[in-house]
């Protein structure tokens, strides 16, 4: 066996370590629940994005409740996959060993592990590694591989333009046009079917939000801008690394060790980046950053689930290795630290996942009765990464009635139920964030998922019942307990009003 194969098994065996147990999460459930024959069809925003909808959830369709190690092992399996042809990307410009460590951190970087354990987010790495996958091709001369793997690339995520966008900026600085018309016309092929089925076919939300006023794209765009160093230079960045690591305090050691590893291997100077690289990093932040500026929504986050828009920021550490290259104690102590909060986050996850296979275990053996058919449900609507809450679970509607019916409860309506979210009034149970309400009846029943008991209450009881739950905060800004910050997050962010 040669160096390089010596090498590939070693991470992919650490791979398989990182992602082993981390389960599923949030809308696994739902897709899960799906019947059999609805395996090969996509539809909703699965129509916009095909190959995505093959290589998640119909891997979620194969699994049940009970069992799901075939979507434990496709995780791992598209996490070799990408580390792989990420990997082949990064040797055009770097030695192999550098290459493969860069890969590494890329994947599994901290504030986006949403992209990395949850398998309905991995079409993000997914994605972006066959489109750098098909610049290797091209620096192999094999363009129809490189079609190929630009086509698949592109119609399995719609942030896919970003990548490309970085790939095309990289080619065009070493004059290299005819490439990069091989990696754009493919891709505009699927920007051109995605603009008809979403702004045609109409088959789901679109993601284009804002068409036509400017001063909305700059306000969009500043937030981008604004969270973008929040989550990458700022608290939040360093809340994410800081709490992975505390809340597991046998790995508070593990940055010593790691520094000790790095400071007997890690040559002078190796992780020098090349100036291409740099202009293919700085492409690809940017825009990341104006494509989700477009849609009005999504701004840079570390924690919960929607941490995956993140991933392509996160690029931005080879700007950062550039900075400090000429400084090998910084880089050593930068890997060390991001390494150690690596095992911590996939830790969380692990710990998550048995949390969640308890609830459900005990959902099982309980019986639930009402005199009527709705069911509120409360608790384990996300884990706890330090006193913020992180991943999903019970936290919607559509995933508590997956997780409930597929324990064996039918004919219930079921609601997920927390504080500030939701508050009854004139017998109406109004969900602040989805603008929508519920006629409730006089005794109304909600399952405690961490007394493991069902409450009957009424209106009063209830109303006591929700005062007292505590509300999930999911970013530093919701501990400011200010008014006029709150009333200057509400303009700048009309949509997080109910979480203040």
């Amino acid at each position: 066996m040669n160096v390089q194969s010596k090498f590939y098994l070693a991470y992919y065996f650490l791979i398989t370590l990182l992602s082993w147990g981390t389960g599923i999460v949030s809308d696994d459930f739902s897709v899960m629940d799906n019947p059999l024959d609805q395996l090969f069809i996509p539809s909703g925003n699965y129509l916009n994005i095909p190959l995505a909808y093959f290589f998640e959830a119909t891997i979620l369709i194969l699994a049940d409740l009970q069992n799901y190690l075939l979507v434990e092992v496709f995780k791992i399996f598209y996490l070799c996959l990408s580390f792989y042809m990420i990997s082949k990307f990064f040797t055009c410009f770097l030695n192999q060993q550098i290459s493969f460590l860069i890969s590494f951190i890329f994947i599994f970087f901290p504030t986006h592990d949403a992209s990395t354990y949850w398998i309905m987010g991995q079409y993000l790495i997914l994605s972006c590694a066959f489109i750098l996958y098909a610049y290797y091709w091209l620096e192999k001369e094999k363009g129809g591989y490189a079609i190929a793997s630009i086509l698949i690339g592109s119609f399995t995520c719609y942030g896919s333009p970003a990548i490309v966008f970085g790939v095309l900026i990289l080619l065009i600085y070493q004059k290299r046009v005819k490439d990069a018309i091989v990696i754009f016309i493919p891709h505009l092929l699927y920007c051109l079917y995605y603009l008809y089925t979403s702004e045609i076919l109409k088959t789901f939300e679109s993601r284009i939000q804002i068409k036509s006023s400017l001063s909305a794209l700059i306000k969009s765009l500043a937030i981008q801008v604004g969270t973008f160093i929040d989550s990458t230079f700022g608290p939040s960045f360093f809340l994410k690394i800081g709490y992975s690591i505390i809340d597991f305090p046998i790995l508070l050691i593990l940055p010593f060790l790691v520094y000790s590893f790095l400071q007997k291997n890690m040559p002078c100077k190796i992780l020098v980046i090349p100036k291409p690289l740099l202009i293919f990093a700085i492409s690809v932040v940017t825009a990341n950053l104006l494509m989700f500026a477009i849609t009005g929504r999504y701004p840079q986050i570390c924690f919960n689930l929607g941490n995956r828009v993140t991933t392509y920021s996160t690029f931005i550490f080879l700007p950062i290795f550039y900075i400090f290259s000429n400084n090998r104690k910084v880089q050593q102590i930068f890997l060390s630290i991001v390494f150690t909060s690596i095992v911590g986050i996939s830790l969380h996850w692990k710990f998550w996942s048995y949390s969640q296979n308890q609830v459900i275990n005990d959902l099982a053996k309980t019986q639930i009765s009402t005199s009527n058919n709705i069911l509120l449900v409360s608790h384990h609507q996300y884990s706890k990464l330090g006193p913020f809450s992180h991943i999903e679970f019970l936290s919607e509607h559509w995933v508590s009635d997956a997780v409930i019916t597929g324990t064996g409860h039918s004919n219930l309506k079921i609601y997920s139920l927390s504080s500030k979210r939701f508050i009854l009034q004139e017998k109406f149970l109004i969900d602040r964030k989805y603008k929508t309400q519920q006629l409730m009846p006089e005794i109304i029943y909600v399952y405690d998922t961490s007394l493991q008991k069902l409450l009957s209450l009424n209106h009063i009881e209830f109303n006591e019942y929700l005062n007292s739950l505590k509300p999930h905060k999911r970013h530093w800004v919701q501990f400011i307990e200010n008014e006029r910050w709150k009333n200057l997050l509400k303009r700048i962010s009309p949509r997080i009003e109910y979480s203040l």
